[in-house]
């Protein structure tokens, strides 16, 4: 997924095979503090921890509700050696960082703001967005002997109004080991230098009984957005780089790549650019079918045709458009070929309606128009059609930013979908036809946060309405 929110946007392609290996995580903290919120005095908690002998440090921000407005900061982290000489953390690089939202900073929040808590600045310091995990390699033979810092909630989060201020909830905490993955942001701001590709599977909770093996690595592909395997193994890549505020950073346009492993050692050795051009800028969705390949870009699905087997796209036919959300990734998504010879796709709430090739707007096989608002059609949609559109049917909606539907062996439908983001909500379907999946209510269209009759009590089942009538 394009989305910062919904991580399929990975620098690295896997593939998966067996074996018996798997890491240790999970350690636990050196330090663990209350929960923070906004009736906390001074929205702070003094960290003072003993790190004799450590070797690494993980400065940890646990989003305990969800991680709305969870904007956080490490103010005056000291490294202190045990002659009491001080090393300021900040002047160390760390090996890798992430965060939730924003960027991990130094000297700034995560917006890029001056770092304040409970209205007084502070100039030396990290500013992060929990979940957040932010890793320094400290391997001085015992040098450093005690670390403290100051944990607290930046006033760029608590600033945002009452809605916020009752959102907020964060606790630090601090590793010598790994941390449990859980904890992780989504977005990863990894040191410049530390981006070597033998590093990459480290990153990885491995199950004991998989291995994962690196198959394509940058420079060979950046930033990809979906895949597709065709019946002779290539794999073909929607490599995005002109998305949102990046948009015309690659004037020729986005690429659609062919990766292909030519000795067999399992990594891919060699990159063909099947198409590149601004029509594809934002590309979410690939769908290889012999010598046509079936992309979702913008406000288009059309077919990329290689009709003379070079595998360079020469011809292309548009098979739907009118589709809103073009560079937003709650648009429309990857279409799959199931089982009943019939096209499955789907959009997300940006998504809103979808029209011929003409631009008249989609009448589905219920006699409905296929728009967001046309009753019972609301938010993200799932849909299924022949391969030329025809016999075009909604067979299920009201899903926030639902990504790619898979369809098994007996034409069962199934996704992810995503929540409003923080709030713990993310959810797989079975996803029955015809169903309201239910992020918005079915009547009134009001939001989950919305008081009601029969509200649930916990995040996940408000979210979705889920114990509603």
């Amino acid at each position: 997924m394009i989305c910062i929110n919904c991580v399929r946007m990975v620098l690295c392609l896997f593939l998966f095979s067996l074996t018996s290996s798997s890491p240790v995580f999970g350690q636990q903290p050196i330090f663990e503090s209350e929960v923070i919120n906004a009736r906390t005095p001074g929205h702070q908690v003094a960290i003072d921890v003993d790190i004799t002998d450590a070797s690494d440090l993980y400065l940890v921000a646990d989003s305990v509700d969800g991680f709305s407005f969870d904007w956080c900061d490490w103010i005056n982290p000291i490294l202190f050696r045990a002659d009491g000489t001080e090393q300021k953390l900040t002047e160390l690089q760390w090996q890798s960082a992430n965060s939730s939202w924003g960027t991990v900073n130094k000297s700034k929040n995560c917006a890029g703001g001056s770092l304040r808590i409970n209205g007084t600045k502070y100039d030396d310091g990290i500013g992060t967005h929990a979940n957040s995990v932010i890793h320094f390699k400290i391997l001085t033979d015992g040098e450093f002997t005690k670390f403290t810092a100051i944990g607290g909630l930046d006033q760029g989060g608590i600033g945002q109004g009452q809605g916020a201020v009752e959102q907020i909830s964060v606790r630090f905490l601090v590793y010598t080991k790994p941390p449990p993955r859980k904890y992780r942001g989504t977005r990863a701001m990894a040191n410049p230098t530390d981006h070597d590709k033998e590093k990459a599977i480290s990153q990885f909770d491995i199950h004991p009984d998989l291995e994962v093996s690196l198959f394509a690595a940058e420079p060979m592909l950046v930033n990809p957005s979906n895949i597709d395997i065709d019946h002779l193994g290539r794999v073909w890549v929607c490599e995005v780089v002109n998305y949102r505020h990046r948009r015309n950073t690659r004037p020729a346009g986005d690429r659609l790549l062919v990766l292909e492993d030519t000795d067999g050692d399992g990594s891919a050795d060699k990159q063909t650019v099947f198409y590149q051009g601004p029509d594809i800028d934002s590309l979410h969705g690939v769908c290889v079918l012999g010598n046509r390949a079936l992309v979702s870009a913008g406000a288009e699905v059309f077919f990329l045709i290689d009709s003379d087997g070079d595998l360079k796209a020469d011809k292309k036919e548009v098979l739907f458009t009118g589709i809103k959300g073009a560079q937003h990734d709650h648009g429309i998504h990857a279409f799959v070929f199931g089982p009943d010879g019939k096209f499955y796709f789907n959009f997300g709430n940006a998504g809103i309606q979808i029209c011929h090739k003409n631009g008249e707007i989609i009448v589905d096989a219920a006699g409905q128009q296929v728009r967001e608002g046309s009753k019972p059609y609301r938010q993200g949609m799932v849909f299924r059609c022949n391969p030329d559109g025809s016999e075009f049917e909604t067979l299920a909606w009201n899903f926030r930013n639902n990504w790619e539907v898979c369809v098994d062996s007996f034409g069962r439908m199934w996704q992810s979908d995503n929540d409003d983001d923080g709030n713990r909500g993310v959810r797989i379907n079975y996803v029955m036809p015809f169903g309201n999946y239910g992020f918005r209510d079915e009547i009134t269209g009001a939001g989950w946060q919305s008081p009601r009759t029969g509200m649930a009590p916990d995040i996940p089942s408000r979210h979705w309405h889920q114990n509603d009538p």
